[in-house]
């Protein structure tokens, strides 16, 4: 529910698009758009060397996504190769708002229960040091992930 609700609030072309969200009494499911272009992870695995041209335009894809999300206060948490998707025409998408932070106060989940005590939340190798620490996270975090 949380990721359908930050999912509906970005509208980038540099993050994946959210139709809808559809459940029943067992489950729930989101319907995204189709990426069919892989993901930045299997790039850098099959990819001997990635030239500069591409390299320049593939992060510069992903922090205009993270601009996008971090002005309607949205942190991803876990920002990493394999949360880049890209399209039919090879432009990055941020995918995968699972562990996502919305504060409550910009109608996110109450933040105990998206921040539980004692939780790490990301993917340790390219969480910042405040994230690894349970200390408080902000959009810089992503910002560190992305470079890492």
């Amino acid at each position: 529910m949380q990721e359908a609700r930050i999912g509906a609030q970005l509208n980038h072309p540099n993050i994946i698009n959210v139709f809808a969200l559809e459940e029943d009494e067992k489950s729930a499911c989101i319907i995204m758009e189709y990426l069919p272009g892989g993901s930045l992870a299997a790039v850098i695995k099959n990819s001997a060397k990635i030239r500069i041209t591409d390299s320049i335009r593939i992060f510069s894809g992903i922090l205009d996504g993270l601009q996008a999300a971090h002005e309607v206060m949205i942190i991803h948490r876990d920002i990493k190769p394999q949360n880049i998707l890209f399209d039919a025409k090879d432009e990055p998408k941020i995918t995968d708002f699972g562990v996502a932070l919305l504060p409550a106060a910009f109608g996110g989940l109450p933040d105990k229960i998206q921040s539980p005590e004692g939780v790490i939340i990301g993917t340790p190798l390219y969480m910042s040091p405040e994230q690894i620490s349970h200390g408080k996270v902000d959009a810089r975090a992503d910002l560190y992930s992305a470079g890492a």
